[in-house]
């Protein structure tokens, strides 16, 4: 009998331990259950600030991926006011000398920025060749369009000159196997109509009251600037072969210092050297 009493009572003993737990558990499922007005609160604001940040992280990431456009349109901005300065200089420096003065300041200037960044100067034969054909291809392309400056229109030059998209288009789809859509034909075709339209060639446009020089003025400088754009879409391809494989301040310095050693030989041999009456 002692031993009977002894079991239940451990039995009893045993449920009630089990129901403590069990009570205990369900009160800590009710405790963790209940709402907290501050933590949604804080999650409410956590969500938004979250909502926003994608906002701001979708308005960036659709910026840089035209970042491109963007830094054509600012290089061909401050391209255009240099043909300004070089159209002042007419009949007192001539276009090589211009290019050769203009690329050594920007081997001086691209120095500190090399320094600062330390990217990889010494580079492969390959992506030597192709730096030294942009080097050719983009000198000549600038010294075309100085030389149509000072021999017809700014405006006019620069006009045509900026044409250039057209052989690049054509070159991209010959040599770099891009593809060329519908838009692409009929915006060439639109540049083409609107060089015509600035050059005016006399035998499309008969104006009789214009010179017969300045007509020849006007047509040559207008071929000038013609074959700098076709030279400068050389360098656009050139550069698009060339990618991401050089660093962009390297290809600036190579540019800069091989156009420089370039001008100085050419200027040189044909003793165009001119020292300009400065303040005068």
């Amino acid at each position: 009998m002692d031993a009977l009493s002894s079991d239940e009572e451990l039995l009893d003993f045993t449920s009630n331990q089990t129901r403590l737990v069990l009570n205990s558990s369900s009160d800590d499922e009710l405790i963790n259950i209940a709402p907290d007005p501050e933590a949604e609160q804080r999650q409410n604001n956590a969500n938004n600030e979250n909502t926003e940040l994608t906002k701001y992280q979708k308005c960036f990431r659709r910026f840089t991926s035209h970042i491109g456009l963007f830094y054509a349109f600012i290089s061909s901005v401050f391209f255009a006011i240099t043909t300004i300065f070089v159209k002042m200089l007419t009949g007192k420096v001539n276009s090589a000398e211009i290019l050769f003065w203009r690329f050594l300041f920007t081997v001086i200037l691209i120095i500190p920025p090399l320094v600062y960044t330390r990217p990889v100067i010494l580079v492969a034969k390959k992506q030597l060749f192709l730096l030294l054909l942009r080097t050719v291809a983009g000198a000549t392309a600038i010294g075309l369009l100085y030389s149509a400056c000072q021999m017809t229109a700014v405006g006019d030059a620069n006009a045509i000159f900026f044409c250039n998209p057209i052989f690049t288009v054509i070159f991209a789809c010959i040599l770099l196997k891009e593809g060329c859509s519908i838009w692409d034909v009929l915006l060439c075709i639109l540049s083409i109509c609107g060089v015509f339209l600035v050059t005016r060639p006399p035998f499309i446009f008969h104006n009789k009251n214009k010179e017969e020089d300045s007509n020849k003025g006007q047509l040559l400088g207008s071929l000038l600037a013609l074959s700098g754009a076709l030279f400068a879409a050389i360098t656009f391809i050139t550069l698009r072969k060339i990618g991401k494989s050089v660093h962009y301040l390297t290809t600036v310095f190579y540019y800069a210092l091989f156009t420089t050693i370039l001008t100085a030989i050419l200027i040189s041999s044909l003793q165009w050297w001119t020292l300009p009456n400065c303040g005068r």
